[in-house]
């Protein structure tokens, strides 16, 4: 905001300022999705920009209740233009929208296809004509004149979204000589790395090279060059409400879906992290009657705007949004007195209000279970993957194998012929046989530190030839024991090598936090473990109902006279035993589960003492030679029969299109940028089109990955300001944004035990919460000798009673 002059002017020193304004999911289309519902992302299930994102679970689900449709069925006019969601095919127009202008896909500012109306619009890269900001602001000024015209007692409500300063971060012609040598990107985290005591992403992302440098400077002008389009389009809609005679009238709403960083901790761009530059968002509100140039230090949410947009019309927020109406706190403006503050800044008085929210992103394996009916492709290949049966290599009898393409987890036929008897020969060398012994590749000694090369059962470790696996073992065995200050593993070919200062890593006591996750898990009951399980379900059992019924040594039952004449109390314990049946149940099939995985990954070897018997049921007398394949031949027969010679050739070509598909999208040549389980980019001199141009040549980096799906506490009150997470691999942060506003310490350590247990008790509510009610939390208990004084409760927000608003057909919305 810095660096847009005129929409600070018009917004800031005019309107009013939330500088505590965060999303709750830093991702386009999770964080738009909760913006239109007013929901949580575990409450509609959008949890990137891919899977769910526009489905038709979402279409049929969750977009018919967006404010939209809501303020539509109250009378309104409404109108979006710009981008929609990332995966919106630009098919159909969503309900509650009666003028539609949308980008179909994600952000473009030239070479574009829009729905407009239903039509779909293609545009060139014409500036005059196709620039698509200056083309949203055009359409959104034509909306307001025809609206005046035609429609001039009839409210409205309308969107513009920008898809500056988004990729590919083309900005209009007349400000691409702007900001070149601005570097207000280097905060004190940027390029802070390598980070020992965070998440596994941080602690493998070590120093930017120069060229990683190089390009965040390039980006950052790039991004605040296309902003400036924006900043015309604020003045722009401010003089032509003016105009109109409806600045007055209107409320005007500007924040964005969620933050970006720039080299911070060694990340060269990005977002989805749970930190501050990618979480807090600019917010702004102009309106009628509010007094210009204050800040209010409440926390607003992305999840705060639909339940503020049906306020302002007078619709009341249905219960099942979980963000909570603004309007309260704007209108409380109106009464309070203001205090002026020697520098003439007007700051707002505080006023009881929500202290804690939810970040999240990603769900973790137990939320993958909800309605099948509702899985996309990736999420089925995501459940049907882990199972025992669809693992790789294929074996014997087994059909199906997943494997990873380069790009994501694919499925694919185990293609073996009926005559081709590999699967026999590869299944009897997990059998470690006399004639199968390792003669000189490993001694006695060090043969079991490396059992883990014989951990896949087609291995044959008597081939002198290294796999992959065994490549990773060589080199981990020689960064960790070898002392050569040359040797630097690399983690991905044309990216920033992994030079870690291990006397660094060596401070933080990282697998001390992995244990203190596990106890945390025990000790508030939510998740279960082999040594916990009894106590989880039993404990929590009140001495009362533990007492009214006895189990005696012949197993014989008998109760107190309360529980079969007291009908309540007999319910209750009836109730409290099935709930704990059925948890044993489900702890039951999760521990066969692992059972299964363990009989499936089972070690090559026990020890060198068992080759040549068959303790694990191995035969090596058996004569692989007159092996009978009777039974095995029909069955393939009886498989290989149902594909016919069309089916084959339709294989075989849908095969060879994904080949050429792959290698298109390969950019560079003898390198890849793709990792299992990482996002990565790829970056050249072709990417971008407009001035200024990128002439530093091409590379590689990996900004995220799959394992770095979290949940926060994000804790803003009159004592404390900090963010407790939580992430899917068990690790554990806390950070004191009031001793260390950049985050760059890890202090978990710094807490006592009960604050850790209540933190996590918090956390477990907010990540199961419906509803404004329950997704607001009360007043809660001691942390560190201090004690959170803010309330929860929104009915506590003292309005005056002089106010008199405008009626709900004379109020306008701009977001």
């Amino acid at each position: 905001m810095n660096f847009m002059p005129k929409a600070s002017r018009i917004l800031g020193e005019e309107g009013i300022h939330f500088p505590n304004a965060y999303v709750t999911t830093p991702m386009c289309c999770p964080s738009r999705s909760s913006s239109l519902t007013g929901l949580y992302v575990h409450n509609h299930n959008v949890y990137t920009n891919n899977d769910n994102c526009s489905s038709q679970h979402w279409q049929t689900t969750y977009e018919t209740r967006t404010f939209a449709t809501y303020l539509s069925n109250a009378g309104y006019r409404t109108a979006f233009f710009g981008k929609y969601l990332n995966e919106y095919n630009g098919s159909y127009i969503p309900q509650g929208w009666k003028e539609w202008s949308a980008l179909v896909r994600n952000s473009r500012f030239y070479n574009y296809t829009l729905n407009v109306n239903g039509n779909k619009v293609k545009h060139g890269d014409d500036y005059h004509l196709d620039y698509y900001p200056d083309l949203i602001t055009n359409d959104s000024l034509q909306f307001l004149r025809y609206s005046k015209r035609f429609f001039a007692n009839k409210p409205l409500l309308m969107v513009l979204s920008y898809p500056g300063p988004h990729g590919p971060e083309e900005a209009a012609p007349q400000f691409q000589n702007l900001f070149m040598n601005v570097t207000t990107h280097r905060t004190p985290s940027w390029n802070f790395a390598p980070n020992p005591d965070k998440q596994w992403l941080m602690r493998i992302t070590g120093k930017m090279e120069p060229i990683h440098e190089e390009f965040t400077d390039l980006l950052h002008t790039r991004r605040l060059q296309t902003l400036q389009s924006i900043d015309e389009a604020v003045e722009k809609l401010y003089n032509e409400l003016k105009e109109l005679g409806e600045l007055d009238n209107t409320y005007i709403v500007y924040t964005s879906d969620h933050g970006y960083h720039l080299g911070q901790f060694g990340l060269v761009k990005g977002k989805a992290m749970p930190f501050e530059f990618d979480v807090r968002v600019p917010f702004y509100v102009r309106g009628p009657k509010l007094t210009g140039g204050q800040k209010i230090d409440n926390i607003v949410l992305n999840i705060d705007l639909a339940p503020t947009f049906l306020d302002i019309a007078g619709v009341k927020a249905p219960d099942h949004m979980d963000g909570s109406s603004f309007l309260p706190i704007l209108k409380n403006t109106y009464k309070t007195e203001l205090l002026n503050k020697s520098d003439g800044e007007t700051t707002h008085q505080k006023i009881n209000w929500r202290h804690t929210f939810l970040i999240e992103r990603g769900k973790s394996m137990r939320d993958l279970n909800y309605n099948l009916r509702t899985l996309t492709k990736k999420e089925w290949l995501t459940i049907e993957c882990q199972k025992p049966e669809y693992q790789s290599p294929c074996g014997p009898y087994q059909r199906f194998e997943c494997f990873f393409d380069g790009y994501e987890m694919r499925i694919r036929k185990c293609r073996k012929t009926l005559w081709d008897h590999s699967y026999e020969d590869k299944a009897h060398k997990k059998c470690i046989c006399p004639e199968d012994q390792p003669t000189h590749a490993f001694d006695d000694q060090n043969f079991e530190d490396n059992s883990e090369l014989s951990s896949d059962p087609f291995i044959n470790v008597n081939k002198r030839r290294l796999n992959t696996n065994e490549k990773k073992l060589q080199r981990r065995f020689l960064k960790e024991h070898v002392i050569n200050k040359d040797f630097r593993p690399t983690f991905i070919e044309s990216r920033n090598k992994r030079d870690l200062d291990f006397s660094i890593v060596e401070t933080f006591d990282v697998e001390g936090v992995y244990e203190l996750s596990k106890l945390l898990d025990a000790s508030t009951s939510k998740m279960f473990n082999e040594s916990t399980i009894f106590e989880d379900n039993f404990d929590d059992i009140d001495d009362k109902n533990s007492t009214l019924c006895t189990v005696s040594s012949n197993l014989s039952i008998s109760c107190s006279d309360e529980v079969y004449q007291n009908k309540h109390l007999w319910k209750q314990k009836k109730n409290r035993l099935d709930s704990i049946i059925k948890k044993l149940q489900n702890k039951l099939t999760e521990l066969k589960g692992i059972r299964r995985h363990l009989n499936m990954k089972r070690p090559l070897l026990q020890g060198l003492d068992s080759i040549g018997s068959d303790h694990n049921g191995c035969d090596c007398n058996v004569n692989r030679d007159n092996r009978s394949h009777h039974r095995r031949d029909k069955y393939w027969k009886r498989q290989f029969s149902k594909y016919s010679k069309r089916k084959r050739i339709r294989f075989m070509d849908k095969e060879w299109r994904r080949e050429k598909k792959m290698r298109r999208k390969n950019k560079f040549l003898n390198t890849t940028c793709n990792y299992e389980k990482m996002n990565c980019f790829t970056h050249d001199n072709q990417h971008w089109k407009t001035a200024p141009l990128w002439t530093k040549g091409p590379f590689c980096f990996c900004q995220n990955s799959n394992n770095n799906s979290f949940w926060c506490l994000r804790t803003i009150n009159s004592t404390h300001n900090f963010l407790y997470c939580e992430f899917v691999t068990g690790f554990i942060t806390y950070y004191n944004l009031l001793r260390d506003p950049y985050q760059l310490k890890n202090a978990i350590y710094d807490l006592e035990f009960s604050t850790l247990e209540d933190l996590r008790r918090q956390l477990n509510k907010l990540k199961t919460c419906v509803g404004a009610k329950q997704c607001t939390l009360p007043v809660r208990k001691h942390y560190n000798n201090h004690i959170i004084d803010d309330s929860a409760n929104m009915s506590g927000i003292s309005i005056s009673n002089n106010f008199s608003a405008k009626s709900r057909s004379e109020r306008k919305i701009i977001s």
